[in-house]
């Protein structure tokens, strides 16, 4: 924004995969395999939203996760780094020192 233009951007909706987790730990595990496919995920309310993919769809069908498919804006993305393991066991995070022990021992 200055004193000629103003910059407006609009996020368009898309299709996506919503999921509703019963328990903390089904949210961990259902991060763990998002992750574990370096897909985006993001969140609104008590809600998880991840672009539509059909084998990551597919997966989750058979789990205890309660989701439907709906169009939907990804406005708030979680924050992530996301680098190869070794280079994460190598760091000085708390995820990273674990890695690092189990590595070791």
């Amino acid at each position: 924004l200055d004193e000629k233009s103003m910059i407006v951007i609009g996020i368009i909706s898309t299709q996506c995969i919503v999921i509703t987790a019963n328990s903390i730990m089904a949210a961990a595990a259902l991060c763990y395999e998002i992750g574990n496919r370096h897909l985006p995920l993001f969140y609104e309310e008590n809600e998880l939203l991840i672009p539509y993919d059909v084998p990551l769809y597919n997966l989750l069908q058979s789990s205890e996760y309660v989701m439907r498919i709906e169009e939907r804006k990804l406005n708030n993305p979680f924050k992530t780094t996301v680098l190869p393991h070794i280079q994460v066991a190598g760091s000085g995070n708390a995820t990273g020192k674990i890695l690092q022990l189990s590595i070791t021992e």
